[in-house]
């Protein structure tokens, strides 16, 4: 089941009072080399990043086959439907059981997209959502080239759009929502187009209601908070002094919606982001593993909710009358009723309120940072460029800026920082995934001045040398007249340390025309070469 063997024979023999038992086994070659051959529209390189099948390692059955899906999957995400992938084997080098491998892609043509329907949208425009879409249709200005990837994408912006203009439940119905490919003239059958289908689920459209926020006060058995932080809060503080990281009128200001909002269309964005500020407010200062709980109350605008509200004083019991009155306070019963009065368009609307809990629990302290995907560059090229280090504090805006210091360094086309649970509660680890891209650059081009005349010129260069973050560039140039030769070298980090050294040299070579004599100035160091003199007469 390990596929390392392709043949296996197990043989027993007695011997003595026992069995012998003999396996005989022979290996599956490994991998020399693989090749991909009629890759034009993606990148060898981003193949043989996904693909399972690697080089150096047993070639498996499960592997190759895998790898074709792969391959297969990456062409559609990028558009082309009518690819195929066959796979070939050059003969096995018996010295050292290798062999190349070659993926043979017949990459097609791609399919662009005639019709984009949307269904089950009552409120919102279908224009509209059309216009938020990755995929378009095919026109004059548009290729409407279809790709599965943008698909995907687009169910996500639709739903991700509709409940911003209120309408939280909204979703993407599986039943209706597809793609198919067609002839474009079924007759003639001479060009393939997709039709791609979107069915929603709008729901109700909510309406903001104001937000409430507090700490989790829950006391521990030791009639200590539970989940308020430990370093302002020891053992044997008092209740009165018990103090939170942030107070309650701090955390307010950093929300985008406010209380003038109430009445406003609910925006599931905007709500998504203040709940995050609390979030990145306390991983700010070391508290990562701080919660925020929200707690969602609806309440339908009628005369009868608001009544009941409104109407404490008939309640049965005292702790009744108390928790109505607490109720008609936090739930702005007062703004509702003004906005019922004034506006019947709200009659029978839904209004969202939210109850933030908070949790500050412990700080969390950074105990390892492990790198992954970075097969050329360098673990230290990595490091250098972060702010922070093991045994250090977290902090999500040091945390922030250094994920942009490495992903402008150009070596990487994705960084990504995810956060593991530690050897204990305070701590946690940071995994750190990479996936490379090609830093290397080749130019071509050519020129004419009065001057210099005509000349070609080639340029090379390598941004992240042997994955050690130096950087080499050359440049050639050649013509009748001028000849230019430059190469330079630069380590950004001295002695890993933030100071850069840069050598460089290069030579120059021009040759000026002075009546019937010509020279060539070498580096402008003077006359190196005196051209021949001719006379010509009648």
């Amino acid at each position: 089941q390990s596929g390392y063997f392709f043949q296996i024979d197990i043989q027993g023999e007695l011997d003595g009072e026992g069995v012998k038992i003999l396996v005989k086994v022979k290996e599956r070659p490994r991998v020399k080399d693989i090749e991909f051959i009629g890759a034009d529209e993606v990148f060898p390189s981003d193949l043989r990043e996904k693909i399972p099948l690697k080089e150096n390692e047993v070639i498996t059955p499960k592997k190759v086959q895998l790898s074709k899906e792969v391959i297969l999957k990456k062409y559609r995400d990028e558009g082309f439907f009518l690819a195929y992938v066959r796979f070939e084997l050059d003969p096995v080098d018996t010295e050292t059981n290798t062999v190349k491998v070659k993926f043979i892609i017949d990459e097609g043509e791609e399919i662009p997209v005639s019709k984009i329907n949307i269904f089950g949208n009552n409120e919102i425009d279908t224009f509209e959502l059309q216009g938020i879409l990755d995929l378009k249709e095919s026109g004059i200005i548009e290729s409407g080239v279809f790709k599965e990837s943008a698909f995907e994408t687009d169910k996500q912006k639709i739903v991700g759009f509709m409940k911003s203009k209120g309408y939280v439940d909204a979703e993407i119905s599986n039943d209706g929502t597809n793609w198919e490919i067609k002839w474009e003239n079924p007759k003639k059958k001479d060009k393939r187009v997709v039709i791609v289908n979107f069915k929603v689920v709008e729901g109700e459209q909510y309406f903001y209601n104001g937000y409430t926020t507090a700490h989790d006060m829950t006391l521990a058995p030791n009639n200590m908070p539970l989940y308020l932080n430990k370093e302002s809060n020891p053992i044997g503080t008092p209740a009165e002094e018990w103090k939170p990281v942030y107070d309650l009128k701090y955390l307010k200001n950093l929300f985008e919606f406010s209380d003038e909002d109430i009445g406003e269309v609910f925006d599931e964005s905007r709500f998504q982001k203040d709940r995050g500020s609390i979030n990145e407010a306390y991983s700010a200062k070391g508290y990562l593993f701080a919660q925020v709980i929200p707690r969602r109350k609806i309440i339908e605008l009628s005369e009868e909710s608001l009544s009941r509200y409104e109407n404490c004083s008939k309640r049965a019991s005292a702790d009744g009358i108390r928790e109505c009155e607490e109720e008609f306070a936090l739930l702005n019963i007062a703004k509702l009723r003004k906005i019922y009065d004034k506006n019947k368009k709200y009659h029978g609307k839904k209004f969202i309120h939210v109850d933030f809990t908070i949790r500050e629990n412990n700080l969390a302290f950074v105990e390892n940072i492990i790198i992954k995907g970075n097969k050329k560059t360098l673990d230290r090229v990595v490091r250098r460029e972060l702010l922070f280090k093991p045994g250090d504090l977290f902090n999500s805006t040091l945390v922030n800026r250094s994920r942009e210091r490495i992903f402008n360094l150009g070596y990487f086309k994705e960084v990504n920082f995810n956060m593991r649970p530690g050897s204990d509660e305070t701590k946690m680890n940071l995994i750190i995934e990479l996936v490379e891209q090609p830093t290397g650059t080749v130019s071509m081009g050519g020129g004419y001045g009065t001057i210099t005349g005509f000349s070609i010129f080639t340029q090379l260069g390598e941004n992240n040398l042997n994955g050690t973050g130096q950087q080499i560039n050359g440049r050639i140039e050649f013509g009748p007249i001028r000849r230019y030769l430059q190469i330079s070298w630069t380590e950004p980090w001295l002695y890993d340390k933030p100071w850069s050294l840069t050598l460089s040299a290069f030579y120059s070579s021009r040759t000026l025309f002075v009546g019937a004599t010509s020279i060539t100035e070498n580096n402008n160091q003077g006359i190196k070469e005196a051209a021949s003199y001719e006379r010509a007469g009648v």
